[in-house]
């Protein structure tokens, strides 16, 4: 690992990168990349089908020129036959014909010409049926060795086992050219082209298939430095998905016997007015003192019979502490269970519940079990890189965990990302990588402008929400009669003000948008459009530069940042391409748990994190369902001065004394400023910081320079492209996604591609797909992908789809393994804004 990296002395140390100083990079950049080689996508094209379909397209587009002039000149002589005779019956009859595409039968030679453009069209798609026919087999027999490869296959595993046996097994059964390739046969061909698609051309960090590489910056005159390890990977973990052993804890709490180690605690939405429970919303529940300090005991931390030592010592008698918390528990006001985080290494959590289990049998019990799975994910661990095994290991997990819980092995069924299966793998890439100052130079003049607008545009949600959230307040405030209330009163209200459909956040996209507009002027018409930083840093600055900072994670943009280049020798010499992918705002996606996970150094992490934001912050342990919510996007690192703020049954491993929970939080309004205070005024945060992770939310995929239109051409600041060629296209338009024949669907799909001036290579993205996919036009198996993608989004009642240009192309990638093959790969940058104007932090404390 580079210096820049390991030492923490180095942080921020490139600060000439950016011209005015205001922007910073963290020392380390994380490399995004594909896990199998570029060009096991790109082998299912067909190359003889595509060939035979575009002479049929081209001796189609002969035939209409034929047809018309042919219509031009009957029609010309039937305006010189006024007066019906029988040679003007005849040219009307002929005319009829022509216009549906039939030769009237006649040997007048002024019909010759369509009658031999009708004919080698009728030969020609005999010849493209015959070769779709006879060249369909090889293309499923790639796939199949493609679908043999151990490393696609334990892929598959990890991602859905169903899959692999109801789809990968039954097309390694089928004998491409003696069997027809029935409708059955075809999907699970675009299961595997699916798969294949995500694992060699999707910068996704998961698994093997999308290991997390680390690399540094470095102020040397040179470009990029990068050498593969012997292996691809250095490192592989496999982790407990926090649900599944969150529902193993539930199903340990319900074990006769167990409820008096059982930890109770209250629910996150419940607080202490004095000696009253609050709720939020409604009347609260008195107590007497006792019963107040039994409660504040319930902390999660110390089993129920625990607490019920401390309250004898009081006289208070176990029956009663028992009693209260059965009544607690049944009137929804708390959990009595065991429970593991969304996190990490939640079973060494989970294990320091399950030690303090008094009774000696069930203690054995839970143990018992608990180090059963650990033996299970320990064989899944140890399986890797044998299919077979790993299906083993992975089905006798399964097993083990439906006997000992009774609950189906997976969740989230149909949702992306969503942390299905039991366990999960992630893994580090094995490489030396480092960028010099010659590729920052040319980086970071054209960044900074985007930067800058990047800024303006989380600054303006910061501004807006204010304004929003000081009606919200009053009006909640008018309607309780109350000047502090619970905060969760107002989160209810808040939460479709930042992420509904309706959300006045558009109107700050809509404005970022109309700006670019203005400086770009960009002619719709144009493939291509350059602009020389010269031309461009004024007028942005005029429009986007603020002092302001919208909220203190809006310190952070994660810009990730694509090299196109022949190879790495090209690269090194300067001849490449800079790409922007996203831009992330509002986040430092780097703190989250799957790379800190894969650091070689967290402790640096964290280290960054405190210096570049002094002020303590509050953050969110959200609700099991929050969208994207998993163990791999938890936070990863929680500065010491920090706060979690626990909004619902999920816990937290973080100390208690870092922890509030929602019910502890009013919201009032203090000095003209709104604030989210706890109840004893202990500790106070600037409401905006109480609420920020729903505006990270709407900030975090915010970055889209141009608007929607159906034709955007590829833009370009200096030496990096900042939005890549696009179309936005009506799927009612793409009416070939529907025709009955495979066949047919790929020659009209290519003869659309051609009239739209697509290149070979695209992404597509419809409203009914969690993220693009990729699409080959010289690929049958990848258009029927993208026409079950036109269908799916046409069935769901969506108007359009994305299509961007593929770039980098394959040709273009440069990152090698020690066998020297390439993959796609990005570079994920943090930026950190340190010269904005100061908000507010934490009060008090």
């Amino acid at each position: 690992m580079t210096q820049a990296i390991q030492e923490p002395s180095s942080r921020h140390s490139l600060q000439g990168t950016f011209k005015a100083g205001t922007f910073k990079l963290w020392p380390f950049l994380c490399v995004r990349g594909a896990g199998f080689p570029v060009d096991w996508a790109l082998s299912l094209s067909a190359a003889g089908i595509s060939r035979q379909a575009d002479l049929l397209n081209a001796k189609q587009n002969e035939l209409q020129r034929v047809q018309e002039k042919t219509l031009q000149h009957l029609r010309a002589q039937l305006e010189a036959s006024p007066t019906r005779t029988p040679e003007r019956d005849r040219l009307v009859k002929w005319v009829r014909a022509l216009q549906q595409g039939r030769c009237p039968e006649s040997d007048s030679s002024g019909l010759q010409p369509f009658r031999e453009a009708l004919q080698a069209v009728q030969e020609q798609q005999d010849a493209y049926q015959h070769t779709f026919q006879q060249d369909m087999p090889e293309v499923t027999r790639t796939l199949q060795e493609l679908a043999l490869k151990p490393l696609f296959q334990e892929a598959v595993l990890w991602q859905n086992r169903r899959a692999f046996q109801s789809g990968i097994q039954p097309l390694l059964n089928h004998q491409p050219g003696l069997e027809k390739r029935s409708s059955q046969v075809r999907q699970h061909e675009q299961m595997v082209a699916s798969y294949l698609q995500r694992y060699s051309l999707k910068n996704d960090s998961i698994g093997f298939f999308g290991p997390i590489g680390w690399g540094g910056f470095q102020q040397a005159p040179f470009q990029v430095l990068h050498k593969p390890g012997k292996q691809l990977l250095k490192r592989r973990q496999v982790y407990w998905e926090g649900w599944a052993l969150d529902a193993f804890a539930r199903s340990l709490s319900s074990l006769p016997g167990m409820q008096p180690w059982l930890p109770p605690r209250l629910k996150s939405f419940v607080g202490f007015e004095g000696t009253t429970l609050t709720l939020p919303g409604r009347p609260g529940i008195p107590l007497d003192v006792p019963g107040v300090t039994l409660l504040k005991l319930c902390n999660g931390e110390r089993s129920a019979q625990q607490i019920a030592d401390l309250a004898a010592q009081q006289g208070v008698p176990a029956q009663q502490v028992y009693g209260l918390f059965s009544q607690l528990q049944q009137q929804g006001l708390l959990d009595w269970s065991f429970r593991a985080p969304l996190e990490p290494h939640a079973e060494r959590y989970l294990l320091s519940q399950l030690q303090q289990i008094g009774d000696p049998g069930l203690k054995k019990l839970a143990l018992g079990q608990l180090e059963q799975l650990e033996q299970g994910r320990q064989a899944v661990q140890e399986a890797h890189g044998n299919p077979e095994k790993l299906n083993l290991a992975l089905g006798k997990l399964d097993e083990v965990f439906q006997q000992i819980t009774g609950q189906d092995t997976t969740r989230g069924a149909g949702r992306n990302y969503a942390g299905r299966t039991l366990v999960y793998e992630d893994c580090q890439r094995d490489l030396h990588f480092e960028v010099g100052q010659l590729l920052l130079d040319r980086l970071g003049p054209a960044l900074e402008l985007l930067l800058v607008s990047g800024n303006w545009a989380t600054a303006q949600l910061g501004r807006l929400y204010r304004q929003v959230f000081h009606g919200l307040y009053q009006q909640i405030a008018a309607a309780l009669g109350q000047q502090a209330f619970d905060i969760a009163v107002f989160w209810q209200q808040a939460q479709p003000l930042m992420l509904g459909p309706d959300a006045p956040a558009k109107q700050v996209l809509h404005l970022f948008q109309q700006k670019w507009a203005e400086i770009l002027d960009l002619d719709p018409e144009s493939k291509q459009v350059h602009f020389t930083l010269q031309e461009l840093e004024a007028k942005v600055r005029a429009a986007f530069d603020t002092p302001d900072l919208g909220w203190q994670s809006a310190r952070y943009q994660c810009p990730d940042i694509m090299v196109s280049a022949s190879s790495l020798e090209a690269l090194q010499n300067g001849d490449y391409q800079l790409v922007m992918g996203e831009m992330h705002l509002a986040q430092n996606t780097q703190v989250t748990a799957l790379f800190v996970q894969q650091h070689p150094d967290a402790a640096l992490i964290e280290h960054l994190l405190e210096t570049d934001i002094p002020q303590a912050r509050l953050h969110p342990v959200p609700p099991e369902d929050w969208e994207g919510y998993t163990t791999r996007t938890s936070l990863g690192v929680v500065p010491g001065k920090d706060h979690r703020l626990i909004m619902s049954e999920n816990i937290a491993s973080t100390p208690l004394k870092q922890q509030i929970p929602i019910g502890d939080l009013v919201v009032e309004l203090q000095d003209g400023q709104l604030i989210a205070r706890t109840r004893d005024h202990r500790i106070s945060f600037d409401l905006i910081e109480a609420v920020a992770e729903g505006l990270n939310e709407v900030a975090v995929d915010f970055f889209r320079l141009l608007a929607e239109k159906p034709h955007q051409p590829r833009v370009a600041f200096g030496d990096l492209v900042v939005s890549r060629e696009n179309w936005t296209v009506q799927v009612d338009a793409l009416k070939f996604a529907n025709l009955k024949a495979e066949s047919s669907r790929f020659l009209e799909a290519r003869r659309w591609a051609a009239s739209q001036g697509l290149p070979r290579l695209v992404f597509v993205k419809t409203p009914v797909e969690g993220k693009p996919f990729f699409v080959d036009f010289d690929s049958p198996v990848y258009v029927e992908l993208f026409c079950k993608a036109v269908r799916r989004t046409q069935e769901a009642g969506k108007p359009s789809l994305k299509i961007s240009e593929m770039l980098p192309t394959p040709e273009n990638t440069w990152l090698t393994d020690h066998e020297g093959h390439t993959y796609t790969c990005e570079m994920r940058c943090v930026v950190v804004r340190q010269e904005a104007q100061e908000g507010h932090g934490e009060h008090g404390g």
